[in-house]
């Protein structure tokens, strides 16, 4: 697992052999919008299928995506009448990124994939389990091949 700076660009070495770098992320509160209530199963698959459709409008529509799945932690708060309530959450930041790296084929000039993760502060940095799925996912059998 490796994932440098490399002067304004963030470059990963993948566990497969293939050097791709980073060339675009945006972020935002998993939960924004939530006025109130707390999180439940349901709204938390929401949240990730709303993150792929965001990959997909605002980033490459061409690129396959691929979501790392958020680790839950059941949280727990107290009502007014000292009933305790658990509920699961998701981290704090939904994650969304566009990684370009060597084709997967040869006839490609290169190949990209749309990653989603999430964690509980702003990247940069990664959090390190979400770096070592990221350095784990095998290029080949994920990302598409574009040309220029």
């Amino acid at each position: 697992m490796n994932a440098s700076p490399n002067g304004s660009l963030m470059r990963f070495h993948l566990d497969c052999g293939a050097d791709v770098v980073l060339d675009e992320l945006i972020q935002w509160k998993t939960y924004a919008g939530l006025l109130m209530g707390v999180p439940y199963e349901e709204m938390n698959a929401r949240q990730m299928e709303a993150a792929k459709d965001v990959a997909c409008r605002k980033l490459f529509l061409d690129s396959p995506v691929h979501l790392i799945k958020p680790k839950i932690t059941i949280k727990t708060r107290k009502h007014e009448n000292g009933i305790e309530e658990s509920y699961p959450s998701l981290p704090a930041i939904t994650c969304v990124a566009v990684l370009d790296g060597p084709p997967v084929t040869s006839h490609g000039d290169g190949a990209f994939l749309t990653i989603i993760w999430c964690q509980d502060h702003w990247a940069s940095p990664i959090d390190s389990e979400p770096l070592r799925e990221i350095c784990a996912l095998s290029w080949a059998a994920l990302a598409k091949d574009y040309n220029i």
